[in-house]
């Protein structure tokens, strides 16, 4: 989620950390600690931190184990590597199974070719741990033992998102100790359809609420994710930042994000990628670290809407249908009428929002200001999570006095987490304020309703409040950040065929 400074500026904060998700960099400055200034809030560069133009180092960093790879690696000559780096790097699914035959590429083949990508872009940090059965998944598949639609694909999972055998710790210290026993339900469906998981992504720490300081990408476990557009002047965004940065290097066709308010969508927009919040209704959050389990969703981060298919079919099963009409609303009316026309030019209806849809909407919008309503969540659904984790943290305020007594893995601070420890906002005043966010989303579909209207398109901000209510979002490719979004979690596959038709990716 973005940042979350004083919680009565949450909004406005939100609003300009998704308008300055843009592509581009700023203009160079003269020295690190200048560049640095853009990135708010700013960065440590210096003590236990090492942050240069050739250099991004955090001491309290666990380092990547490439120990499982070394003969492999060391078996695959320079030039072969070179030959799967050019054909599978920054390309789609699809694109990577026709360059495998082409090629006569084995899984293995193409896992050892990724290894090496990722030594190659470390600078960039976004991995924080590499699955040391990643060669294991892909004999498997090579001998035939399984696979599926997305077979011979290499993918990232975000590093709070559980993958059997390894830490999810969501890039924090306190809960290094928790090894995931099981997949969660996402990344079992996707095994079962031919992925590989190659590991986990880098995050901001605990999904940024670990500390009002902390800079967008950074976790004390991973380090701190860097833009491949302006390492010391662009803010990646986050807290799927990891896994948007593996995309936009190209290292991976796909990732796993999650995304509470605007985790996927906003680092995709910086990194110019895709980024699907799928819902709800059909995507498990089992296995997840929580923010608040009725806002929380996993999603992708990708090339191509039909990358995106692909996975969505191997979770749900489902095809979905393209939507017809759209309420089209952006805070620039500019804005929105190129929206429309978008929409329009892709044999798409739409409907302006009348000023009934507009007040509907600004009420569901304005409850996302509501000081209590993460709060909420987070203190009650990840004193929950941590009471079963089986971790030596048992609690929020376990996992307070752990930041207290390792500061060191804290540098920027663990505000957020104290604060929630010492939370005394009870279950019936959680209850109000869940209920009254779900009915101002509702109030929302009466309106669309009235209008004929199947999903909202606009920009970030003017659509946000439909997490409110498990809905899912696609951020569409093209330059004007155009975001399609359906107040029901139920309408997850017809969104990806409309982005589909939108994006003129229809099969």
């Amino acid at each position: 989620m973005p940042p979350r400074m004083p919680r009565r500026r949450l909004v406005a904060t939100m609003s300009a950390m998704v308008l300055a998700a843009i592509a581009g960099c700023s203009a160079p400055a003269t020295t690190a600690e200048a560049l640095s200034e853009t990135i708010d809030p700013p960065r440590l560069m210096s003590g236990e931190f090492r942050l240069t133009e050739v250099v991004n180092t955090f001491a309290g960093a666990r380092p990547l184990d490439y120990t499982p790879f070394k003969d492999a690696i060391a078996n695959l000559p320079e030039s072969q590597y070179v030959a799967i780096r050019d054909a599978i790097k920054g390309k789609s699914v699809d694109e990577i199974r026709e360059a495998r035959a082409r090629l006569g590429l084995t899984v293995r083949d193409l896992v050892v070719a990724t290894v090496k990508m990722v030594q190659a872009e470390v600078y960039y940090r976004p991995v924080l741990q590499l699955d040391p059965t990643a060669l294991d998944q892909a004999d498997a598949l090579d001998a035939g033992r399984g696979g599926g639609p997305l077979t011979g694909a290499i993918l990232l999972v975000k590093g709070n998102t559980a993958v059997k055998g390894l830490r999810n710790d969501a890039g924090s210290g306190a809960l290094a100790d928790q090894v995931a026993a099981a997949d969660s339900p996402v990344v079992a469906r996707l095994r079962e359809a031919g992925a590989v998981i190659l590991g986990r992504a880098n995050l901001s720490e605990l999904s940024y609420n670990l500390g009002s300081k902390l800079p967008n990408g950074f976790s004390a476990m991973g380090g701190q994710t860097l833009s491949p557009a302006g390492p010391l002047t662009v803010d990646p965004e986050g807290s799927s930042t990891g896994s948007a940065v593996a995309v936009q290097l190209g290292i991976v066709p796909l990732a796993l994000g999650t995304e509470t308010i605007g985790s996927i969508i906003s680092p995709a927009a910086k990194a110019g990628v895709l980024g699907y919040r799928a819902g709800s209704a059909h995507w498990s959050t089992q296995g997840v670290v929580p923010i608040d389990s009725q806002l929380d969703s996993l999603g992708t981060l990708s090339h191509t809407v039909a990358d995106v298919r692909h996975v969505e079919q191997a979770v749900t099963g489902q095809e979905g249908r393209t939507m017809s009409r759209a309420v089209v609303i952006a805070e620039d009316e500019s804005q929105a009428a190129a929206y429309a026309r978008r929409l329009e030019d892709a044999g798409l209806d739409t409907v302006a929002a009348d000023e009934a849809l507009r007040a509907a909407i600004e009420v569901a919008n304005a409850t996302l200001g509501d000081p209590s309503l993460l709060e909420c969540g987070f203190a009650r659904d990840m004193n929950a999570y941590l009471a079963t984790a089986q971790g030596k943290v048992t609690d929020l305020r376990g996992l307070s006095a752990w930041y207290e007594a390792v500061p060191a893995l804290a540098p920027y601070g663990f505000d957020i987490v104290a604060e929630a420890a010492r939370s005394s906002i009870s279950p019936e005043q959680c209850r109000r304020t869940h209920a009254a966010a779900a009915d101002a989303v509702t109030a929302v579909e009466r309106e669309m309703q009235r209008l004929g209207a199947q999903f909202i398109a606009g920009d970030n901000v003017s659509t946000l409040f439909v997490v409110q209510n498990g809905g899912p979002r696609f951020l569409v490719p093209g330059p004007d950040h155009l975001v399609i979004n359906a107040t029901s979690s139920a309408d997850s596959a017809d969104l990806v065929a409309t982005a589909a038709r939108i994006a003129q990716e229809e099969e």
